[in-house]
């Protein structure tokens, strides 16, 4: 566990200043240094995969072959992701739902995984 948080730190922040994988020449070497640090991050990661700059992983995201992670997108823990979906740049995804007890007069946070189908494209501020 130790590991993984250093590879997603490593993730987080180095992966941040490679070249963006559209990048001719030398974007494919910041591809798949961002592809290997968010295998050794999440045992579920699938191959041909392309992770963007300031994207990250969770240890329990799931992420199909052919799928990717677009530039500065933020995830929930717990993303599911099929076979070739693509989510462009600055897509938010959260998981967490609030039910409220008024008997109880409380606030409790429970978590429900977001699952994006195979084939999918995602994009913030579509609709």
């Amino acid at each position: 566990m130790m590991g993984s948080k250093f590879f997603f730190l490593l993730l987080r922040f180095a992966g941040s200043g490679l070249p963006p994988s559209h990048m001719r020449g030398i974007g494919i070497v910041g591809r798949r240094v961002r592809g290997f640090l968010a295998r050794r991050v999440s045992p579920h990661i699938g191959r041909g995969v392309n992770i963007e700059r300031g994207a990250y992983v969770f240890p329990d995201t799931v992420l199909g072959d052919g799928s990717g992670i677009g530039a500065n997108c933020e995830i929930c823990r717990g993303l599911v992701v099929g076979k070739n979906v693509m989510m462009e740049p600055e897509c938010l995804f959260y998981s967490n739902n609030h039910k409220f007890d008024r008997s109880k007069n409380a606030l409790r946070a429970t978590r429900k995984s977001v699952r994006l189908r195979w084939r999918t494209m995602s994009g913030r501020g579509t609709g």
